[in-house]
């Protein structure tokens, strides 16, 4: 039977440490020092959590800003960037690095990301640009 923890529902044999390294905001390292800071091991299970260390849990990221309030406030950021126009706006509009970094023959990545439909590149599509790219 799933258990509501830290809003959002969770098996009791599911391990503690990778459970809260799958909430957006909190990594690897912050579920670890959770753990270090209960006296349990990464691998252990949210079932051999007591109450009081359940507790301890929620109020140490209550402050937080987690999961999709995060995302909201990451995408406002955005979204305001773009809407200022300023250089990292533009940037992030045409879809290009927007903190320096050379396009000529990296950013692939980000390329990648603002294609329509988020498609990824096939072998052979990007085997046939660098002909095309060598042939100029």
């Amino acid at each position: 039977m799933p258990l509501k923890f830290i809003n959002r529902s969770v098996l009791p044999v599911e391990k503690l440490g990778k459970f809260l390294s799958s909430i957006y905001g909190i990594g690897r390292m912050t579920s670890t020092r959770i753990c270090r800071q209960l006296g349990l091991s990464y691998a252990a299970r949210i079932s051999d959590l007591s109450d009081s260390k359940m507790r301890f849990i929620e109020l140490s990221f209550a402050k937080k800003d987690l999961g999709l309030d995060l995302q909201r406030k990451v995408q406002n950021k955005l979204a305001d960037k773009v809407r200022i126009g300023g250089y990292s706006g533009l940037r992030l509009s045409q879809g290009l690095p927007s903190r320096g970094q050379r396009t000529k023959t990296n950013a692939q990545t980000c390329k990648k990301h603002s294609r329509k439909g988020n498609e990824k590149i096939s072998k052979s599509a990007s085997t046939n640009f660098s002909k095309v790219k060598n042939e100029k």
